[in-house]
């Protein structure tokens, strides 16, 4: 192979990066990448061009290859540009003695993007252009955070950035909803807090008291909104103090929190910028927090291990008490309105036009509009939203819930036998039963309708002539629904939008 010849390093040393290499196909070890690798321009993202890592100091080229290969075996293709990008930046810098960090590891998207605008000022006399600082970002993103991965000998949770895309050591469900999103324990400002948050997610997500789910998109957002009101104090600790002030500080969070203009994480929430909080919103803030003061308070031996004596140490039960006296009690009331409800006309519609959803984009459907017009309408090919639909109207779940059951779901009713047990069980189960969408009984062309659109395209849903009623039981995560024929199918307001749309 053309090129430098391959530098030898023993499997002992410290840097783990060279077991990573080591344990690299021979064509991706470089320093030039391309040559004898099957189905190159198919890998890659600019058809037969290599990728030369000559010239670059120790590890940075073993950095690189390694998380070409890992683009090549994610499913993406490989940033031949932006890698060969970043090689001429970093040989141009040492050329002319300008510092940069020691290896890929130790160089974020920030620093990588500061030697790139340095790189095109002395070069060109011009900023970089957009397609440019976007190839950069692209090394910087999910195959960095897997060569961060791979290199810690750590627990998982240790790190600052979390994806399971790039750390299969993360603990998921089956069939996880969630499991292309990420989340970051960065964004909590306070070191101290910071470790104690990743400490205690990492645990209960081990546990499988957490799904991945509820700490990606709720907890850490939980966390990240008290670490901003921390940043109120003129010493954050005060909230570890006094335990007899916990009453006062949880109440001062939660007017701090009640505002909508202090929960803004980004720049597209800014549309709720003047929408009122929903109390349930700010009783998982307040619970949030009070679980870590009770997960520390009921630890003190591993939280002084893993956190050391200071500051946690001063976390006592009564710190957790305090907050979670703040939570409030809200009482669950019925909202027998239109606006929560669908009447027979609209749900009729749903299960006629959902054949609509499974169609071909080469086929088209006529159907009656709201306004009463026949209209005709191209299908959307998408047969796997018409089956969550139709789920959703038979046994009143949510969108979540459906998103996790097993295929084929849907069954006959089994006649004085137990459903077969489970090996996972959803949070959801817990959560109360969706409310009916219409109070009145739904006329037979209704029925026939939902019938005929789920013998159509679902192909997992059947009756059963010989149940009582003829049931339809649901095996997907939670407890069985029954749906009777001689009752309204119950479904929600996501759907009822979801076929709308």
């Amino acid at each position: 192979m053309p090129g430098e010849p391959r530098h030898l390093h023993a499997l002992s040393a410290e840097d783990p990066i060279w077991r990573l290499w080591s344990e690299l196909p021979a064509p991706w070890k470089g320093p030039v990448i391309g040559d004898g690798i099957e189905d190159w321009k198919r890998i890659t993202e600019n058809g037969d061009r290599r990728i030369d890592l000559r010239g670059l100091p120790d590890p940075m080229p073993a950095e690189l290859a390694w998380m070409a290969h890992w683009q090549a075996l994610d499913g993406t293709r490989s940033a031949v540009l932006g890698t060969n990008q970043l090689a001429n930046i970093l040989r141009r810098a040492i050329r002319e003695k300008h510092p940069f960090p020691a290896s890929i590891r130790a160089m974020d998207a920030e620093a990588a993007l500061a030697l790139q605008r340095w790189f095109y000022a002395t070069r060109w006399g011009r900023l970089p252009p957009h397609g440019s600082i976007a190839r950069l970002r692209v090394i910087f993103r999910f195959s960095r955070l897997a060569l961060m991965a791979r290199c810690t000998d750590g627990a998982w949770w240790q790190l600052d950035e979390w994806h399971p895309r790039c750390d299969p050591r993360i603990p998921l469900a089956e069939h996880e909803p969630q499991a292309h999103y990420g989340c970051s324990p960065s964004t909590i400002s306070h070191r101290w807090l910071r470790e104690a948050v990743k400490w205690y997610l990492g645990t209960q997500l081990e546990a499988g008291v957490l799904r991945w789910s509820t700490v990606s998109q709720e907890r850490m957002r939980c966390f990240t909104r008290f670490g901003r009101w921390l940043e109120t104090f003129t010493d954050p600790l005060d909230v570890l103090g006094d335990p007899a002030h916990a009453v006062e500080l949880a109440a001062a969070f939660r007017r701090w929190d009640a505002d909508p203009a202090n929960r803004l994480l980004r720049r597209s929430e800014q549309r709720f910028a003047n929408r009122p909080v929903h109390p349930r919103m700010i009783n998982d803030d307040l619970r949030a927090v009070a679980e870590l003061f009770a997960f520390v308070a009921a630890n003190p031996a591993e939280a002084r291990q893993i956190l050391g004596p200071y500051p946690w140490s001063r976390v006592t039960d009564a710190h957790a008490a305090g907050w979670f006296r703040q939570v409030s009690r809200i009482p669950h009331q019925r909202e027998l309105n239109d606006e929560h409800y669908v009447d027979d006309h609209a749900l009729a519609q749903i299960p006629a036009a959902l054949p609509l959803l499974g169609l071909g984009r080469d086929e088209r459907l006529t159907f009656t509009r709201g306004d009463g017009q026949e209209v005709t309408a191209r299908g959307f090919d998408d047969p796997q939203a018409m089956r969550m639909i139709l789920l959703q109207i038979l046994t009143g779940r949510r969108s979540s819930e459906v998103r996790t059951c097993r295929f084929d779901c849907l069954s006959p009713a089994p006649t004085g036998r137990p459903m077969p047990p489970r090996a996972r069980r959803s949070p959801a189960s817990t959560m109360p039963r969706a409310r009916s969408i219409s109070r009145r009984t739904p006329s037979s062309s209704t029925r026939k309708s939902s019938r005929s659109s789920k013998s159509n395209g679902s192909g997992s849903a059947s009756t059963s002539p010989t149940s009582p009623r003829g049931v339809c039981s649901f095996s997907g995560p939670g407890t069985v629904r029954a749906i009777s024929p001689t009752r309204p199918a119950a479904t929600t307001g996501c759907s009822a939008s979801s076929a709308k749309s």
